[in-house]
């Protein structure tokens, strides 16, 4: 019996893991309500600037992880997907690790979703970077404890790319391919140990969007097995590659509202994993009333 007949015969084992904000979980909650099942658990770490939700579940394991507070365009981005990796890796046999917002849903019925996950990574990778992206690693970016998104955080940024220049900053030198690609993901336990076991996390201290950087980057050798898999009109995209259905034409990204619900509901049980950014539960609930039909 080959590899492959086995994996399809073997039910997977999911770790589901989420990174939340704010104070309305009900997004998430009705994903965990719709994947609901003994092969998948869900790991969550909630920004500590935020009460903690309560969240439910019949058959998964839910899990928090050490509150930490985090900010857009730091490290705290790159760390706590680590952390939540290390949570589920030592806590249970997973086949796969996946990792999502809590403003995502789920474009999968379970049934699916055991059958489409049989043994490959899905990651995204972009083609060639420019040289500003890749100084988001080789710069020095003090920003932990700066909201980048605000004014005095953009004037901070600007102050520190002038630093940079002008002391000729380059923390890389060449040692590792620096790649880029989409931050949610969904890998396999060998690839998720390799992950999380490489040495040199140092780098990506004090980055600046690392979490768009640092999977890739670690994984940068197998990039080519990655993508052996993967048909044309997936390659096309980094977030099609990591099977998100993710929309950065019409927004940064695009929103999905309850009038996208037929759009969604039409990329239903196909190659999306998960979709994103979701506005409210309304539109979850919407697109699960359209695919009951």
């Amino acid at each position: 019996m080959s590899e492959k007949v086995k994996r399809r015969l073997k039910i997977m084992k999911h770790a589901i893991m989420v990174i939340g904000h704010g104070d309305d979980a009900s997004i998430l909650q009705a994903t965990i309500t719709h994947l609901d099942a003994p092969n998948i658990d869900f790991y969550i770490h909630w920004d500590k600037r935020f009460e903690q939700p309560t969240l439910t579940a019949t058959q998964s394991d839910i899990r928090f992880i050490s509150q930490q507070k985090v900010r857009w365009g730091t490290e705290d981005l790159v760390f706590v997907p680590r952390a939540l990796m290390n949570a589920a890796m030592n806590q249970g046999q997973y086949d796969y690790f996946h990792l999502i917002s809590a403003v995502d849903m789920p474009l999968f019925s379970v049934e699916y979703f055991d059958e489409f996950f049989n043994g490959l990574d899905y990651l995204g990778f972009v083609g060639e970077i420019s040289q500003d992206v890749q100084r988001r690693l080789s710069w020095f970016w003090p920003v932990k404890y700066f909201n980048l998104q605000s004014q005095v955080g953009m004037k901070v940024l600007k102050i520190i790319k002038v630093v940079n220049l002008i002391l000729h900053i380059d923390r890389v030198k060449g040692k590792f391919p620096v790649k880029k690609g989409s931050n949610w993901y969904s890998l396999t336990r060998e690839t998720t140990k390799k992950l999380i076991q490489f040495p040199n996390y140092r780098f990506f201290k004090h980055s600046y969007i690392g979490d768009e950087m640092f999977a890739q980057t670690i994984l940068a050798d197998e990039q080519i097995r990655i993508q052996s898999n993967m048909t044309t009109d997936v390659l096309i995209d980094d977030n099609f590659q990591a099977a998100r259905y993710i929309d950065w034409h019409r927004g940064t990204p695009y929103q999905f509202t309850i009038e996208d619900a037929a759009e969604l509901a039409g990329v239903y049980n196909t190659k999306f994993a998960f979709a994103r950014k979701i506005k409210d539960v309304a539109t979850v609930n919407a697109v699960f009333e359209k695919v009951k039909k």
